[in-house]
């Protein structure tokens, strides 16, 4: 299996997916937490650096062409805010 790198930078202001291909918010930037896991911040508004956030786990991820979460609508409506980050 081959290790796929992606810089960060890279992801920024990309449309992210959700499983059905639509698009719902757009990666405002990658998260860390003490424990080493990832996320990527999707802004839910059209606006830059405004409105709702979503913490993606990465591990929910799949990066191609296009980024695309393999969760459903319900699922993005139940994940956590992220708050001031």
């Amino acid at each position: 299996m081959t290790e796929q790198r992606t810089r960060a930078s890279d992801l920024l202001g990309r449309p992210v997916h959700d499983r059905s291909g639509h698009v719902f918010g757009h990666v405002e930037d990658v998260l860390l937490d003490d424990t080493g896991h990832s996320y990527l911040s999707v802004n839910l508004s059209a606006e830059p650096h405004s409105g709702p956030h979503l913490a993606i786990p990465w591990s929910q991820i799949r990066l191609s062409t296009l980024i695309t979460i393999d969760v459903g609508r319900s699922t993005l409506e139940r994940l956590a805010a992220v708050n001031g980050t």
